[in-house]
């Protein structure tokens, strides 16, 4: 009988965490790096590639840098 309280309680405490994670919508675009992530995890190497290169500066520079190094060990070009 207990055992069924828990159940119910994690299940309903899942549920509510589930809820309150989710992001928020909103109406801008993903930004170059997340577009870039995206192509990789895809496999498109040269696609993500060519993202990587557009981002100059900014904060996402040092990300981008560290995506461009994971694809060229990827794909052997190191």
């Amino acid at each position: 009988m207990r055992s069924h309280s828990i159940r119910r309680s994690l299940a309903a405490l899942l549920v509510a965490t589930a809820f309150a994670v989710q992001a928020p919508a909103s109406a801008e675009p993903p930004s170059s790096l997340a577009r870039a992530e995206a192509l990789l995890a895809q496999g498109d190497y040269a696609g993500a590639e060519k993202v990587l290169l557009t981002i100059q500066g900014g904060t996402e520079r040092a990300a981008a840098q560290l995506a461009k190094a994971r694809i060229e060990l990827l794909t052997g070009r190191y």
